[in-house]
């Protein structure tokens, strides 16, 4: 009994100095990296903004695609960001604009590793968007608290996706 006792604490001792795996995948974003299923958005889409360190996306996206022109608006966008590796499902976006600034909420919550999210925006906001440029952005993850805020390297990239409609 006592040579058990002494063999397990001599193997716990030499475990202990095991080096750990500081990268190993979470098994939400394991399962979410296999199963979620991957957007491929209409070629007539606006193209991405892509800041130029690539820590977050922006993609507009126009409605009534495959209508007469008329018909097309942008209503919603789709942010994608990097946050140190955390899922989030709750993530409050601040745009700043010259004159003025709009905050929104993702209006899909879900859990995303992607962190993928949903924008709608109000009429108000999107005449803000058509015609202000955008200065900064500020992104909170809600589920970590984590804030980012990035100035745009195209600040009138909302103007040139508007004006795709007309």
């Amino acid at each position: 009994m006592r040579t058990s006792v002494l063999a397990a604490l001599f193997l716990m001792l030499i475990l202990s100095f095991r080096p750990i795996k500081e990268n190993k995948i979470c098994t939400h974003c394991d399962f979410a990296r296999r199963y979620e299923p991957k957007v491929d958005l209409n070629t007539k889409q606006p193209n991405e903004y892509i800041h130029k360190d690539s820590l977050f996306i922006f993609q507009p996206i126009i409605d009534n695609i495959d209508e007469p022109k008329k018909y097309w608006y942008i209503q919603e966008f789709k942010m994608t960001y990097k946050d140190l590796h955390y899922c989030s499902d709750s993530t409050k976006l601040t745009i700043y604009l010259a004159n003025d600034s709009i905050k929104i909420w993702n209006v899909r919550p879900r859990i995303s590793c992607k962190i993928d999210m949903w924008y709608r925006l109000s009429n108000e906001q999107q005449i803000m968007l058509s015609k202000y440029s955008v200065n900064k952005v500020k992104i909170e993850n809600r589920v970590t608290d984590n804030i980012y805020v990035y100035r745009m390297s195209d600040p009138s990239y909302f103007i040139k996706s508007y004006d795709m409609l007309k």
